[in-house]
Parts: C-alpha cells; structure tokens; sequence
C-alpha cells in the first residue's frame, strides 16, 4: 500500500519540517508524549514542533495534532503557532483522537469500529 501510493505521487516522506510544512495543506502532529515522573504528560515534543511548524508557514494551514494528550492542548498549539509564525499565516487547528492499535494500523485505518466526527477551532 505505501509503496503504491509513493509510486503515484500521493505519499511522501521527508525529515525537513519546513519542507513538509512548504509541501502540505495539513499537518499532522505525531509526537512521543511521555509521562513525567509526577504523571504528568511531557509536552515538550508538540511546543518543539508547533514551533518548527510556525516558522516555516507561509501559508493557510490546517493542524491536527494526532498524539495522546490532555485536553486544551490544542489550544497550547494554537497559542505557539500565533505567537511564533512570523508570517502571520491563518491556520485552524483539530484533534484527532488515538484509536490505531499498534501493529494493526492499516487494518484499522480501513475497517475502523468506530467513527469521530468533530471540527477545527
């Protein structure tokens, strides 16, 4: 699946934020959020792409952050967009809860128990 959509020209990768970021009319945050000893969520992975993210916009973009994290975070990421987007880009931002088990994403992805029908802020 992967390899046929590449060779279509509808999947690519990059390790360039700013050239996903130039390529993309969406983005996807999907980052580690380990617990902290205190169990807290360390967010430290998203404001470091939020912010890499912001600075090579320059352009309408619409963020997803896809990583398991607690509520109004969303909010967090829209704050640093603002405040770290030199460009002054509009973007609205969405959430897009977790529900792929490990080792069966595309399984998941093409059979889903369930359906999450939401909207950007």
């Amino acid at each position: 699946m992967v390899g046929r959509n590449v060779s279509g020209k509808r999947l690519k990768f990059t390790s360039s934020t700013a050239e996903g970021v130039a390529q993309s009319d969406a983005i996807f945050i999907a980052v580690p959020t380990p617990s902290q000893p205190d169990g807290s969520v360390d967010l430290s992975f998203i404001e470091k792409v939020a912010r890499e993210i912001a600075a090579a916009m320059t352009s309408y973009k619409i963020i997803v952050d896809k990583s398991t994290v607690p509520v109004k975070t969303g909010d967090k990421v829209a704050d640093t967009i603002r405040r770290y987007c030199k460009a002054r880009c509009r973007f609205r931002c969405g959430k897009h809860p977790e529900f792929l088990r490990e080792g069966s994403a595309v399984e998941d992805l093409m059979r889903p128990d369930r359906i999450v029908i939401g909207g950007l802020f």
